[in-house]
């Protein structure tokens, strides 16, 4: 190979701006990712909060165009009229709503079922 001395300090002096320009830029990449790493609680923060947020606007459009209300409280007797099933009641055209009374006089015992989605609650409460 035809090299004179002057192209070979020049070919060193490459190959080591670019050693060199590796080494820099590791270090530009670690400084990114350790400032980057002190931002990563207040944006889980803020991911949290928006998601809440949406979804509450999301439920509140969805209350707003189907004229749904807040239940009333106040007595020993939680009654429910016309409770109606969102995704249902979206999806057939007989729907017929439910009326629900819980406590008072004429009832001494209220049970809440709870469970995963397929886990027998409507077989229990029929």
């Amino acid at each position: 190979l035809f090299t004179t001395e002057t192209a070979q300090r020049a070919a060193t002096r490459l190959k080591d701006a670019e050693a060199s320009f590796k080494d820099a830029s590791a270090d530009v990449v670690a400084e990114c990712v350790r400032v980057g790493k002190t931002f990563a609680p207040p944006l889980r923060t803020a991911a949290r909060v928006a998601a809440e947020v949406d979804a509450l606007l999301a439920l509140a459009d969805c209350a707003a165009a189907r004229d749904w209300a807040k239940p009333a409280m106040g007595s020993e007797t939680l009654e429910f009229e016309g409770l109606r099933h969102p995704l249902v009641d979206e999806a057939v055209t007989d729907y017929v709503p439910s009326d629900l009374t819980l406590g008072g006089a004429t009832t001494t015992r209220c049970a809440l079922l709870t469970g995963p989605n397929m886990g027998g609650k409507s077989t229990h409460s029929r």
